[in-house]
């Protein structure tokens, strides 16, 4: 019985220290939603930007043993940089498989796919999609199931062989209604008949990692054969490293292939490789702009935590005659305390919200935005795990600071606090040197921030000046 009267006590304290928080607040709106919204904007900046990052740098790729795969460039020239200086031909492909002892699998696409447009349906019924052409063991050594149906065979590769599909996920859906017996099934591109073999799951988005800005409806088989050799530089070549085996023996292994193939045929040219992990090949261009990000984001983040503890320590000497009354009529300091954290956790809580709502909607416009040509920017959600964090730094702010009005009145000191503020005095002389060093350290890291800023759109507008020469 004792035991639940205490419980009850301390539940009605509890609700009567809010409902006092609540009504300070309410004293105070200016104060109040100011912080909050200074809280919101750096939480929202902070968690999206992490959140648009973590797909590509920070989180693995969405396949089996990510780690081992790697991507196998041409060597261009320096400054070559086209399509056709790091792409490779078939024979090059077909070579590495036969006499590699690193790789547990090797394939790849047509680089050059969108080079060509195909039309679904008949001649009055005509709908322009792209198909991506990729060797029959592309989602094998990938590691990608399809959700219905098979990947292509072998035969299926040849040149002239048989005409097969493997359908999108999104393509899947908004044409034939999510359909699974649309596998075995045949349809019309380009006035042609093609057999549905498979359909890609939802996790595979061939597009958002090799193609960004380019949206692929559907794979097709690329012939690994003489006839596509002919073409020249076409491949991108993919393969997944054998356990154990690391990048560095990888090349080694191709070095080896390469030196003897160009041995024993003289003539032969675009024969080279370049072993890159496919993550680091991924987010390589981008990197650095994004790191540029985070810290940028991390600095807000940090500028509003410093803004925050200068507006509570501007506001403590105020804070502090209260405290000083309400001790004096018999109030504990611990009680005190509570409710002035109270406060400040209700407001933390509110701008949390307002810097959710912000990530959200950065987020969502980044996911949908076609503007940039980023690879697994369609996979950027609101990242709950930096919510968490930007949430407890803001909560973590806002209850050190809040406190201090409450440990600055001593058991016995409140006649002399009030003498204090009586004469207008702003604080002590320690508060006020504190007050005015987070002002310097909030407006040195604000004038970095807009520095590399600046340097940033200006780097940007460089870019789009350069002069084309066509």
């Amino acid at each position: 019985v004792t035991s639940a009267s205490q419980t009850s006590r301390s539940v009605r304290s509890l609700l009567q220290d809010a409902s006092y928080a609540l009504r300070s607040l309410r004293r105070a709106p200016g104060f109040s939603v100011f912080t909050a919204l200074v809280i919101g904007l750096g939480v929202g900046a902070a968690v999206a930007v992490f959140s648009v990052v973590k797909p590509l740098i920070l989180a693995p790729l969405s396949f089996p043993e990510p780690e081992e795969l790697v991507w196998i460039a041409n060597v261009a020239d320096p400054g070559e940089t086209s399509l056709s200086n790091v792409t490779s031909r078939s024979s090059n492909l077909r070579d590495f498989r036969e006499r590699n002892r690193s790789f547990d699998g090797l394939t790849g696409y047509n680089a050059f796919f969108d080079q060509r447009a195909y039309t679904l349906g008949g001649p009055g019924d005509r709908e322009r999609l792209v198909g991506a052409q990729v060797a029959h063991d592309f989602l094998d050594v990938l590691g990608v199931q399809p959700l219905h149906g098979r990947s292509f065979t072998q035969e299926e590769s040849l040149w002239g062989g048989p005409a097969a599909v493997i359908l999108s996920y999104g393509f899947w859906r908004s044409h034939y209604d999510a359909d699974p017996d649309i596998v075995g099934q045949t349809i019309t591109l380009n006035e042609q008949a093609w057999s549905v073999v498979g359909v890609l799951p939802a996790t595979f988005d061939f597009s958002s990692l090799f193609t960004p800005g380019v949206e692929v409806d559907f794979l097709l088989n690329f012939p690994v054969s003489d006839e596509t050799d002919r073409w020249g530089n076409t491949m991108v070549i993919l393969g997944r490293l054998k356990p154990g085996v690391t990048p560095q023996q990888a090349q080694a292994d191709l070095d080896g292939i390469v030196a003897g193939l160009q041995e024993e045929q003289p003539d032969r040219w675009g024969l080279a490789a370049e072993v890159t992990p496919l993550q680091e090949k991924m987010a390589g261009p981008f990197k650095p702009a994004l790191l540029l990000l985070v810290a940028a984001a991390g600095t807000l983040l940090l500028i509003v935590c410093v803004n925050v503890s200068n507006l509570l320590l501007a506001r403590a000497p105020g804070r502090a005659r209260e405290v000083a009354v309400r001790k004096a009529f018999g109030a504990s300091r611990d009680r005190l305390a509570r409710q002035l954290v109270l406060e400040m956790t209700v407001i933390a809580l509110a701008g949390s919200g307002v810097g959710a709502g912000l990530a959200w909607g950065a987020t969502r416009f980044t996911a949908n935005t076609t503007a940039v040509k980023i690879p697994l920017l369609d996979q950027v959600g609101l990242d709950l795990p930096a919510l968490l964090v930007g949430v407890g730094l803001a909560l973590l702010t806002a209850v050190l600071v809040s406190v201090l009005p409450a440990l600055h009145v001593g058991e016995g000191t409140e006649a002399a606090v009030l003498r204090t503020e009586s004469r207008g005095s702003s604080g002590s002389r320690g508060g006020r040197r504190l007050r005015e060093s987070l002002v310097v350290a909030e407006v040195a890291l604000a004038c970095v921030l807009l520095v590399v800023g600046g340097l940033f759109i200006r780097s940007f507008q460089s870019v789009l000046n350069v002069e084309l020469g066509f």
